[in-house]
């Protein structure tokens, strides 16, 4: 069983949804319930080369996950709360018979050069929900959650938060990641998607 041997590196509570979501070395998310304490979704992270996920993050509302790799690559997640929800009233993995994901990626870029050490989210009234990095390459960069790099903390050309013409690229010039596919949970359990 390679789950037994995988390390947990990085959590986050979800108050909105009264679990735990961990990563870690296999690259599976894992959604784990605060009443039961059992298991109740799982999903592949989908970062490059299947690599470690060293951090995780939530925005305010619970809606986003945020998974960051060891080779600086970030992957935003939607949370459908009625999906898990659903998924918790049946308590918890119940087969084949789930075909609908509760969480499902919508963005993926490449931060930074080397593996994040930091990652935290916070919320602006216009902007929306940012994203700030930090890493080994010495720089803290911020990021809209679609993928817009705002700017590096330091640069020498200032931005403003509420004109997007000041930030450093907007989302479609960022390489983004391909989205993945959206496995059964059974499959992905039983181990059969293909990480590439």
């Amino acid at each position: 069983d390679n789950s037994a041997k995988a390390t947990v590196e990085c959590m986050v509570i979800l108050p909105h949804l009264n679990a735990i979501v961990a990563s870690g070395s296999d690259a599976i998310i894992r959604f784990w319930s605060l009443d039961s304490m059992k298991l109740i979704y799982a999903l592949r992270a989908w970062h490059p080369n299947n690599q470690t996920i060293v951090k995780i993050a939530t925005d305010k509302s619970n809606q986003h996950i945020i998974s960051a790799c060891a080779l600086g690559y970030i992957r935003v997640w939607r949370v459908v709360q009625m999906g898990l929800d659903n998924i918790l009233m049946n308590k918890g993995l119940t087969g084949d018979e789930h075909t609908f994901s509760p969480v499902f990626s919508v963005a993926g870029w490449q931060a930074h050069d080397e593996a994040l050490s930091c990652l935290t989210v916070a919320e602006h009234k216009l902007a929306g929900t940012l994203l700030i990095t930090a890493s080994g390459d010495s720089c803290i960069n911020l990021w809209t959650i679609e993928g817009s790099k705002v700017g590096t903390f330091g640069q020498p050309k200032p931005w403003n938060l509420e004109d997007a013409n000041t930030w450093e690229t907007i989302h479609v010039e960022t390489p983004q990641l391909e989205l993945p596919p959206t496995p059964t949970l059974a499959a992905l359990l039983k181990g059969k998607e293909d990480p590439s």
